[in-house]
């Protein structure tokens, strides 16, 4: 069958060469090409047959490189050096990437973010490490000679100066991105510096710098992003940072950004005695369903500002403690109500919380110094077990009456505890005076109390 359709399509072929008078040997025409016999034409099929297909296994020419074979590579190899295009860590040159308004810094190239990132990080870490060599000398400086020559190295605001500079240079370039956020929260820092506000102000030939205000910048660009959460819990303590914390409390849209900020006003409201305006932020949170997505320990953030407000409310200086009770150590049920006419210090606590254990001590001391007098110590654990509190007393000197409750308890339910140690200074009418205090504001309060116990004895 494959014969005859070669053999004739080789004869119309022929045919119509014939007919045009000219071949590929002609192209141009010419003398008619030679009719060819029946047998010839057999022939010149098969010739061309065995020509069209290969004999089995037969080597043909590969039209590609074969599987594996070298080749130029046509982009870099993964993991090749590259050029670092920041500046080494602890170089003081400038960073190597483009400014915008025309800056004086400014370059023909912008960078990218993991170069901005790696700048920052460099330009910090160089002010961290002269802090921490500064404190290295210290603890090993023995003679008033070594100290007094740690003092031309101490990490001044003069040596911070450079650093701000560079910083205020590449937030002035991009104040959106990531690395912006790290340079302002660090310069936030040190706002009210005498030398870092000259840095900051600008100079004649770069008044650009002028415009950057770390706070303002904030707010405007990074008061959405989540990061804002971390970076808040770095700033420094004072009425800059608390204006700061509730204008972004006022502009997020962030849950978890707006939480951050409520929650970190609470405490410095609370360390400040503004009961009533903290009230108002509480109220506010409380009444926030997006807060109900932010997870708080095993509930959430809008539950946690429930509770805040209750506490506010109800365990408030000089409202009088909500009935409570405790599994006693030794056995049966203890009851707040039994300690009515004393000065009772209420210490709710863990063995596994440093800060509580680090009050024992002074504990001790008031135990022994007020034994004669209307004064109890009521320390309540929150451990696990009861168990891992005897086995802590047995080692430790405790010398009052010790109640446990577990972490779903009513007891902590009541008064809302949510940290460690949780303390109430409570008068002989069960009335909270005072709350969280320790040392010696601890000690003059009880003072005065039993004082206040003794004139109304003395009155009645």
């Amino acid at each position: 069958m494959r014969f005859h359709f070669i053999f004739c399509v080789t004869l119309c072929s022929l045919s119509s060469l014939l007919a045009a008078g000219c071949s590929a040997e002609n192209p141009a025409g010419g003398q008619p090409a030679k009719a060819l016999t029946a047998a010839e034409t057999v022939n010149v099929a098969k010739t061309t047959d065995a020509k069209s297909a290969a004999p089995l296994g037969e080597p043909k020419k590969v039209r590609f490189a074969p599987l594996g074979s070298p080749k130029k590579p046509t982009s870099a190899l993964l993991g090749s050096p590259k050029k670092s295009t920041s500046a080494r860590l602890g170089s003081p040159e400038k960073p190597k990437f483009a400014l915008k308004n025309n800056t004086p810094m400014a370059g023909n190239v912008g960078a990218n973010a993991q170069d901005r990132t790696a700048e920052v990080k460099r330009l910090v870490d160089a002010y961290h490490n002269q802090a921490i060599r500064y404190a290295d000398g210290l603890v090993l400086a023995t003679t008033p000679e070594e100290k007094e020559a740690l003092a031309n190295r101490a990490p001044s605001a003069r040596a911070l100066r450079p650093i701000a500079v560079l910083l205020v240079h590449l937030v002035a370039s991009d104040p959106k991105d990531d690395a912006a956020l790290d340079a302002l929260t660090f310069l936030c820092k040190f706002v009210g510096v005498p030398e870092i506000d000259v840095a900051l102000a600008g100079k004649p030939d770069d008044d650009f710098a002028s415009k950057v205000d770390p706070i303002a910048l904030l707010l405007e660009h990074h008061a959405d992003n989540p990061k804002m959460v971390q970076a808040m819990r770095r700033l420094p303590r004072g009425d800059a940072t608390d204006v700061f914390l509730q204008s972004i409390f006022d502009k997020t849209f962030n849950p978890e950004v707006r939480w951050s900020a409520g929650a970190q006003m609470i405490a410095s409201l609370r360390r400040n005695g503004r009961s009533e305006d903290m009230e108002k932020i509480v109220i506010t949170m409380s009444e926030d369903r997006y807060l109900e997505g932010v997870r708080v320990g095993r509930s959430n953030a809008r539950t946690w500002a429930v509770n805040k407000l209750r506490e506010i409310r109800t365990l408030g200086i000089g409202s009088v403690l909500p009935e409570v009770y405790g599994n006693k150590l030794e056995g049966g049920i203890g009851n707040i109500t039994d300690y009515r006419g004393k000065v009772v210090v209420l210490d709710v606590w863990t063995t596994w919380c440093g800060p509580c254990v680090k009050m024992i001590p002074h504990e001790v001391e008031m135990a022994k110094r007020f034994q004669d007098k209307p004064f109890a110590i009521l320390s309540v654990s929150c451990d696990r077990d009861q168990e891992t509190l005897k086995t802590f007393l047995e080692e430790t000197e405790m010398p009052w009456e010790h109640w446990w409750v577990s972490a779903e308890s009513e007891f902590k339910k009541t008064l809302n505890i949510s940290s460690f140690p949780t303390v109430y200074v409570l008068d002989g009418n069960g009335v909270i005076r005072h709350k969280n205090i320790k040392d010696e504001q601890l000690e003059k309060a009880i003072e005065a109390l039993l004082a206040e116990n003794e004139e109304s004895a003395a009155g009645s």
